[in-house]
């Protein structure tokens, strides 16, 4: 298995250099409206004017209002995401932060959603703000770029609940509450089922906002990755690898309380890696009689090998084999032991360590991508060799029919249609161009192995050697870029 030296696409996705962008993402027409009486509730949308990779917005209420819900894992497709790269919403009373992956729908659209309740406290303003987040990795666009956003918005809060027949300024003092028909017992909101508080979740005081009465939410706890290693065949659609390893935060004593264990590896960008494992003790599974400690090994092309210290709080995971293609965005992890569930999103920082980005290969018919590795120029600035990773879509990789142009600085090469040629069968092309002031240029580019090299040789001086050089290489659907400093 080889890896190749990639610009890291989400995080990374297609550029290698992440740009931060003010992104078009705020509050919508909020419903019924911004005007609501004590105790009811109001409905924010969220919406987007460009497409979305990932999001991760935070809500945040003030003064006379609480936050009831937020868009999560029960409603993600409802708004276009994808339900197994999404995450349950962190909800207290005055917050809500969510997370959300992988978009499928378009932009200028609602994409999540937050609904607050006003307190029953009589008249005020409740503070509604919209940041973008951090905690699960931030938020990003479809080309990649990190985006941050903000947005407020004002409640106007009017009127007094109050349910008491004898003082309610609604209800007709000279009228007794017992016999009057507006104040009917079968409408009187202490035993009406439609309106006492004490069955309506919803206008509830003692029912927690946060909570689906019919639905107990497991508690997710943090999961620490320490390193996340992902390499790629060396060919296209050969096989692949992948390992984490890190700390159990508040792990369980021991594994007497589960029956399986389930190991859940996924991209924001690509597919899931998932195996449940049961609790009985075989030539796969190793269990300790004397520590919390469990050795699992399994074949190639799923979970190869697991490891387990309850008592040291580590793990260690590995898949071999396996298909990674698209795997090119933030990586969830986690583990789900009995009721314990930890859950981790790593992005560049982690993912193949600060030196290493993921290999430019498993972008190969996902998206279009350059990055440069390597580049020298002579010292009589008559030589140039550029060496890199290369991706494209399928629909543009067929370099032998289109014109070529290739960009160092202010030099600028263009190959005429059919200059390149194919090698057989696979998708590997060279060209040899010889120009007509006695410069000439050799290229080849191979995306089966997602790579390419490029020699130029000039009769004059002046290729560029020093300082920040920007390379580019662009044919038909195909404008590919990268800077590389020497």
């Amino acid at each position: 298995m080889t890896t190749n030296k990639l610009l890291f696409t989400i995080s990374i996705w297609v550029t290698g250099f992440v740009s931060v962008a003010q992104a078009g993402i705020s509050f919508g027409t909020a419903s019924p409206s911004t005007a609501i009486t004590a105790g009811e509730i109001v409905t924010i949308p969220i919406v987007s004017n460009i497409t979305l990779l990932t999001l991760d917005p935070i809500v945040t209420v003030s003064n006379s209002a609480s936050v009831v819900s937020a868009t999560g894992t029960t409603d993600a497709v409802a708004f276009g995401w994808d339900i197994d790269l999404s995450t349950d919403a962190m909800i207290t009373a005055s917050t809500a932060e969510m997370f959300l992956g992988k978009f499928s729908g378009n932009s200028a659209t609602t994409v999540a959603q937050v609904v607050i309740r006003a307190n029953n406290t009589g008249t005020g303003t409740a503070t509604v703000t919209l940041t973008s987040g951090e905690y699960f990795g931030g938020s990003y666009d479809i080309d990649s770029n990190v985006v941050t956003f903000s947005d407020t918005l004002t409640i106007t809060i009017t009127g007094q609940t109050n349910t008491d027949p004898n003082t309610d300024p609604n209800t007709d003092p000279n009228t007794d509450p017992n016999t009057d028909p507006n104040t009917d017992p079968n409408t009187d909101p202490n035993t009406d089922p439609n309106t006492d508080p004490n069955t309506d979740p919803n206008t509830d005081p003692n029912t927690d906002p946060n909570v689906d009465p019919n639905v107990v939410e497991p508690t997710i706890i943090e999961l620490v990755v320490g390193g996340l290693d992902i390499s790629a065949g060396k060919v296209r659609d050969s096989e692949d690898d992948l390992s984490v390893d890190g700390d159990l935060l508040e792990p369980p004593a021991d594994f007497s309380g589960a029956t399986e264990i389930t190991v859940r590896v996924s991209s924001a960008t690509g597919g899931a890696l998932e195996q449940t494992i049961e609790l009985i003790e075989s030539r796969s599974l190793k269990l300790s009689d004397k520590k919390p400690t469990l050795k699992y090994k399994g074949s190639k092309g799923e979970l190869t090998a697991l490891k387990l210290d309850l008592e040291k709080g580590t793990f260690d995971i590995d898949f071999k084999d396996v298909d990674l293609t698209g795997w090119t965005g933030l990586v969830t992890t986690e583990i789900i032991i009995g009721d314990y569930h930890s859950k981790a999103v790593s992005g560049e920082e982690v993912i193949n360590g600060e030196k290493d980005d993921i290999p430019i290969l498993l972008l190969r018919g996902e998206s279009s991508s350059l990055v440069v590795d390597s580049a020298k120029v002579n010292s009589k600035q008559t030589s140039l060799s550029v060496k890199g990773g290369i991706s494209a879509a399928d629909s543009v990789e067929r370099l032998d029919q289109y014109p070529v142009s290739i960009s160092w600085g202010g030099l600028t090469l263009e190959l005429p249609s059919g200059s390149f040629e194919k090698r057989g069968s696979k998708e590997q092309y060279k060209a040899k161009v010889k120009y007509e002031d006695g410069s000439s240029l050799a290229a080849t580019v191979d995306f089966e192995k997602a790579t390419f090299k490029v020699n130029y040789k000039s009769k004059t001086p002046g290729i560029a050697n020093s300082g920040v050089v920007s390379f580019r290489l662009a044919f038909d659907g195909y404008d590919g870029s990268a800077d590389y400093s020497f």
